[in-house]
């Protein structure tokens, strides 16, 4: 059996227990899905921005005078970008309720794909604009303090290593975690339709 075999019969058994399986316990079990969502957006979301903090404090301490002006611009940028990306994640995450279970369920799952989407959102400005100007800030700081051609050049390799390896890692969160998840409760908002 191949892949695209294995993938047709999980898709056709899925579909026959979802058809088996009541509307209310498909709701529950989404609203359920949407919490564990929820709580682990809020987990991730206080990791870093304590690490985030972490990380503007140790880098705001290297600034040096004495280094050449390059270097403190990029880091200067660095800084500036980085706390541009903790900002934006702190705001978030204060935008982000509780879950109201009170809620009727249309309206609960409306608000819980608010928030997923929020995020999405948020990872994606993180990926185009925050990320890509953070490590060109990190490269003019080293590329400020380095005197070879060979070390610039191993600079410029390790952030676009990291520039790549951050957004393969941004999108393959948004794709294999967060939109499933948004189209899971809007398959269950159009079943309630």
């Amino acid at each position: 059996m191949d892949l695209e075999q294995a993938k047709a019969i999980w898709e056709r058994e899925k579909q026959e227990f979802l058809s088996e399986m009541p509307i209310r316990e498909r709701a529950a079990d989404i609203m359920r899905k949407a919490e564990g969502i929820e709580k682990k957006i809020k987990a991730d979301q206080k990791k870093q921005l304590l690490w985030g903090i972490v990380c503007l404090v140790l880098l705001a301490s290297r600034y040096n005078p004495s280094l050449p002006l390059l270097s403190n611009i990029g880091l200067g940028i660095l800084v500036l970008f980085a706390g541009i990306g903790l900002a934006s994640n702190y705001v978030f995450s204060r935008r982000l309720r509780d879950s109201r279970l009170a809620l009727p369920r249309k309206e609960y799952l409306t608000e819980q794909k608010k928030s997923v989407m929020g995020l999405v959102k948020i990872m994606r400005l993180n990926m185009v604009f925050v990320l890509p100007c953070g490590l060109t800030g990190a490269l003019l700081w080293q590329w400020g303090q380095s005197h070879s051609k060979a070390a610039i050049i191993l600079i410029a390799c390790l952030v676009a290593i990291a520039l790549i390896c951050g957004l393969i890692a941004i999108t393959w969160k948004i794709r294999k975690k967060l939109m499933p998840a948004i189209k899971e409760i809007d398959q269950e908002l159009d079943q309630m339709t």
